[in-house]
């Protein structure tokens, strides 16, 4: 079970006064036998707390991905955000806030430039080194273009998915289920992997 102690929880409530701008909306989603989702709803009730409410938590029944977070209309991260995780989506949430995106803005704009529909899946775990940056790169691809579908998955909590679809190593990202990038990769490659998706 994820436990915010009372050291991440005062880090939160300090990050939050200094770097959160505005109200947020992020939604739990949960299923009916979902035995972890008590789990994320009381991470994310933390959060919401810590943020002194200015993160508006809500729930949503959503079976194929749960449990997990709709973090935008076209974001979602599937499984409990735990380790070097919890960090990516805290951050995420707080520089989305503020405009704050750590693309360039050549990269920026490629990206925003995507006219076509794309499915990106990225596959992480908590204690990949590489895995946070590759997360918070899609978590950027979704929040600056709506045509670009993103699920970052916990592999640990969606097992069938991860042997469906093959996955050996993290982070691993699968775009449109045509292009498949193992490892890390620099945002100007993640764009050129997205339009070579699209040919």
């Amino acid at each position: 079970m994820p436990v915010i102690d009372g050291v991440t929880y005062s880090m939160l409530e300090k990050e939050f006064a200094q770097n959160l701008k505005g109200e947020l909306k992020i939604c739990v989603l949960t299923s009916k036998n979902c035995q972890l989702c008590s789990s994320l709803t009381e991470l994310c009730r933390k959060i919401s707390e810590a943020s002194k409410g200015r993160i508006i938590v809500s729930e949503e029944k959503d079976a194929a991905h749960s449990p997990g977070i709709r973090i935008l209309d076209n974001l979602v991260y599937m499984g409990i955000p735990t380790g070097r995780q919890t960090w990516v989506f805290v951050n995420f949430l707080m520089d989305v806030s503020r405009g704050y995106y750590i693309m360039g803005k050549e990269a920026r704009a490629r990206v925003m430039g995507i006219g076509a529909p794309v499915q990106m899946d990225v596959y992480v775990s908590a204690g990949s080194q590489c895995s946070p940056l590759q997360a918070r790169l899609a978590y950027e691809c979704a929040a600056l273009n709506k045509n670009i579908s993103v699920r970052v998955i916990d592999g640990m909590y969606f097992p069938e998915i991860t042997m469906k679809n093959h996955i050996s190593a993290v982070p691993t990202t699968i775009i449109n289920n045509r292009v498949r990038v193992i490892g890390g990769t620099e945002p100007d490659e993640l764009v050129r992997k997205i339009n070579e998706a699209l040919k």
